[in-house]
């Protein structure tokens, strides 16, 4: 059911990612990524990445992912986990950004998130995300 393209190698490599990730305080293990995404329905993940020096980081990333899903119908499972380097973690208003942006443009039924810090080199905040999408039950 996993689709990244068409590369499922790639696809599994992201899974594995977020699950081997480094504890932190916000974490996704296997049960909620089973929990959210039950049924039939294809499971797309992206991975997206910004600056981690721009202004406005969290408004360029939801734009990147705009970009990247607007051939989607709809989709109503969304699960984010950011790796946000160690001197620049996500502010509350960016997560706020990232929660109300989810909300107000797809009305998503539900929302897991979580992070992870990475070594400083890392000059980007990336995200893996995973989406189901399916017909759209209006």
């Amino acid at each position: 059911r996993l689709i990244h393209g068409s590369n499922h190698k790639k696809a599994e490599e992201l899974v594995m990612e977020v699950l081997n990730a480094p504890k932190s305080i916000i974490n996704i293990d296997a049960n909620d990524i089973c929990e959210l995404f039950q049924g039939e329905e294809e499971i797309l993940l992206l991975e997206i990445s910004v600056n981690e020096m721009s202004e406005m980081r969290m408004e360029q990333l939801m734009a990147v992912i705009e970009k990247e899903v607007a051939h989607l119908e709809y989709f109503n499972q969304l699960l984010m986990y950011f790796f946000v380097p160690q001197d620049s973690p996500l502010t509350m208003d960016e997560l706020n950004t990232f929660l109300d942006y989810t909300n107000l443009n797809y009305g998503l039924s539900e929302v897991i998130w979580g992070s992870v810090f990475v070594p400083t080199q890392q000059p980007a905040i990336r995200a893996i995300m995973m989406l189901q999408h399916g017909v759209s039950e209006s």
